[in-house]
């Protein structure tokens, strides 16, 4: 089932939005700036990840399964 997820980097520099895909790997969607917010549909299960401008990922997202929307946020 599809699922709206908003994303939203309050005040970390440039972070980059990844999917993992079925077999783990990285696919980039976007990199947002400070105040940056994207709004995108994905489905329940599926595993999002936030990474800074060196790949580190900061925070790991997986959409509840029973989620009808969902969100993440970088900063306060």
């Amino acid at each position: 089932m599809q699922v709206p997820l908003a994303v939203t980097n309050n005040d970390s520099p440039d972070v980059k939005l990844y999917w993992r895909n079925g077999a783990g790997s990285r696919v980039l969607y976007y990199t947002l700036q400070t105040g940056d917010r994207v709004d995108i549909t994905t489905y329940r299960g599926h595993v999002w990840e936030i990474a800074n401008n060196d790949r580190g990922c900061m925070a790991k997202f997986v959409v509840d399964r029973d989620a009808d929307s969902s969100g993440i946020t970088v900063g306060p």
